[in-house]
């Protein structure tokens, strides 16, 4: 399970939140961030990954 779940809207901040994740995946690595778009393997539900992965979470 993931540690930190980063969160997001897309419509205006990809570019932060890519720095952000590229940030944290160097000093955590990224076996300890979660971020959908890395994280969601197509075919996947989503509403399931996402929940299990917040309820695991440390940070948000």
């Amino acid at each position: 399970m993931k540690k930190a779940f980063i969160s997001y809207r897309r419509s205006d901040s990809p570019g932060y939140v890519r720095a952000l994740y590229e940030r944290l995946t160097q000093h955590f690595g990224r076996s300890q961030i979660f971020m959908d778009v890395d994280d969601i393997q197509l075919g996947r539900d989503f509403v399931d990954i996402l929940d299990n992965n917040l309820k695991g979470c440390a940070v948000m």
